[in-house]
């Protein structure tokens, strides 16, 4: 996969052919239409979402711009209107189905993948220090340090994972594969960590701590699990509700392995 630097250049790469040379105090938003136009002529096909991804790194490069004084302060990076698009996770089913066609190895690595939410290489970023397993901001997506709790049963996946394997790339491929041979055609390693998000958000119902546990910025970017169907849900995990939730106490619900994260062996 590209690296972040790489998506980054290209998009500005984009926004610079679109506008032709200008310069960097004189660009506007009507800049960012060229932009955004550029793209539907280059493929009719292209998605909003895929828009929006280079809005992204656009409003990330003009924010750098603003710290520097090189653009209008007050200058805005609008992302277009795009459908909703639910993020696609693992019933219970389709995860036991997938697991059927992994090794032991893999099928533990599944495992902490849909436990712990972390992105595919950041199982590799990171290191144990104590029962939390850390992210420099060096390292973190987001450029700040990022912690989880991680009881000892995913401690030990996680080292015998950056023991075997040095990214997550052939993780990513072995998971495919075997959601392929359990009819599972539109989903990938990716879907254990939305998978992770809605377990955590049924089982508690508290969608910042979800938040906390994904490492994202915004709640805005976490909203999107709590947009579910709660009944379509509890029928996708059964294991996490039965005749004894409270909902009146949610915290009460939460998984094992997100309450006592220092022996937890879901």
């Amino acid at each position: 996969e590209d690296s972040t630097i790489i998506t980054y250049s290209r998009s500005i790469k984009y926004f610079r052919d679109s506008i032709g040379n200008i310069e960097m105090d004189k660009i506007n938003v009507s800049h960012f239409d060229k932009y955004v136009t550029f793209f539907k002529m280059r493929n009719e096909n292209i998605t909003p979402d895929t828009i929006n991804k280079n809005l992204r790194q656009i409003k990330a490069f003009i924010n750098w711009c603003k710290d520097r004084d090189y653009v209008n302060p007050r200058l805005k990076v609008q992302k277009i209107k795009s459908n909703f698009k639910p993020p696609k996770y693992l019933s219970n089913s389709e995860y036991e189905a997938m697991c059927h066609f992994l090794t032991p190895l893999m099928k533990k690595i599944a495992h902490f993948y849909r436990s712990t939410g972390l992105r595919k290489d950041e199982a590799f970023l990171g290191e144990v220090n104590g029962n939390y397993y850390e992210i420099s901001a060096d390292n973190y997506k987001t450029n700040r340090p990022f912690s989880i709790p991680m009881g000892k049963e995913l401690r030990g996946i996680n080292l015998e994972m950056q023991g075997n394997f040095k990214n997550g790339n052939k993780i990513s491929r072995e998971i495919k594969k075997a959601q392929l041979k359990a009819g599972i055609i539109d989903k990938c390693l990716h879907s254990l960590r939305h998978t992770f998000a809605l377990r955590t958000y049924l089982a508690t119902r508290d969608i910042f701590m979800v938040q906390k546990l994904m490492g994202h910025t915004t709640i805005t970017e976490t909203s999107k699990y709590a947009r579910f169907e709660v009944n379509r849900l509890t029928i996708d995990f059964p294991d996490l509700i039965s005749d004894e939730v409270n909902l009146a106490n949610p915290i009460s619900n939460i998984p094992n392995y997100l309450v006592n994260p220092y022996n937890a062996t879901t």
